[in-house]
């Protein structure tokens, strides 16, 4: 089971490599403020990185792709369901 540290770290990474956005780990509750292509490329980013599919209803929360920390916690979810 991964871990939340392991989840932050995962998606630290999908930001840095995927939509080249440097994030440091004392900034993980920041606000990332990603503009809609962002959200989406993040999106294929989680689905490829964790093996889950992200429902469109989803996107209509969007608190879940605010910050490291809220992605890292959505992506935990996902797994679990």
């Amino acid at each position: 089971m991964t871990s939340l540290e392991e989840a932050q770290e995962r998606v630290k990474n999908i930001m840095e490599q995927q939509l080249q956005i440097s994030v440091n780990p004392e900034n993980y509750e920041d606000d990332l403020r990603l503009d809609s292509m962002a959200l989406l490329e993040l999106i294929v980013g989680l689905e490829k990185e964790f093996g889950v599919a992200v429902d469109e209803e989803e996107l209509d929360t969007p608190e879940h792709f605010k910050s490291v920390a809220s992605i890292s916690k959505f992506a935990l979810k996902q797994l679990k369901s």
